[in-house]
């Protein structure tokens, strides 16, 4: 009985040693799987400003308010990084110019959404 004490305690300490791995495996897969995703948006946002960039007016209209919900701080951002990193001044402007359009075709579209909200909320009580 003496004798696979240590061979059971040897067994215990690499079942641990493994646990230990494994765990350690998951979260190193986890900030893997963290970092793809991040990177994933990264790629779906920069392909989203070079649509806009490249969309005529009435396209440019038609995708911004497709994708509205697209617009949140993280675009922004991106949109401000690569404004900033354009190696010519035309580049920059026309990413200027393209953050005031799609601004402004948001700010319409929730202010003719709030209105419609308006109108609807206004019309059911009328008929109540």
């Amino acid at each position: 009985m003496a004798f696979f004490f240590p061979i059971f305690a040897d067994l215990l300490l690499l079942k641990s040693l493994i646990l230990g791995i494994i765990n350690r495996g998951n979260i190193v897969c986890a900030a893997n799987q963290e970092a793809e995703e991040a990177f994933k948006k990264t790629v779906e946002v920069d392909r989203l400003i070079g649509t806009l960039k490249n969309a005529s007016d009435q396209e440019l209209q038609k995708l911004v308010v497709e994708n509205i919900l697209a617009y949140n701080e993280s675009f922004w951002i991106q949109l401000a990084a690569r404004t900033e990193t354009c190696k010519s001044e035309d580049d920059k402007q026309d990413l200027e110019e393209l953050a005031l359009s799609i601004m402004t075709i948001v700010w319409f579209a929730t202010i003719n959404f709030s209105s419609f909200c308006a109108l609807c909320i206004k019309l059911h009580h009328e008929t109540c």
